[in-house]
């Protein structure tokens, strides 16, 4: 998704890291939560701001100047960024249809542009 264009990843960033933190802050995890076989919701947060980070950290710098992305964390992830896209390269795109993602590419950038000068 990181690859739809910048206007674009930023939207779903915003969606997806604002889901994740309002799941998040909704509840304090309980023991079942810790033993369940997906990632709590604050690290699925820090996960996809790392993500995004790390595949574009010039776009993204405001994620660490502002202090959602800890600096810390923000090291690594473009190590973390390069694992995930060597993985979905790998894995995932000789099965997907070029074509469709072109299209799709055109048709969301024609509605959103690609004005955004960084994320904020």
């Amino acid at each position: 998704l990181l690859r739809t264009g910048r206007d674009a990843a930023l939207r779903l960033l915003r969606g997806a890291a604002w889901m994740y933190l309002r799941e998040a802050r909704a509840r304090a995890p309980g023991e079942d939560d810790f033993a369940d076989v997906h990632g709590l919701d604050a690290q699925r947060y820090y996960n996809v701001l790392c993500m995004a980070y790390g595949s574009d950290p010039e776009f993204f710098v405001n994620v660490v100047r502002k202090g959602h992305l800890p600096q810390e964390r923000a090291e690594g992830c473009q190590e973390e960024w390069q694992q995930v896209d060597y993985a979905a390269k790998a894995l995932v795109q000789g099965h997907v249809d070029a074509k469709a993602i072109a299209r799709i590419r055109e048709r969301y950038q024609k509605r959103w542009g690609e004005s955004v000068k960084g994320a904020r």
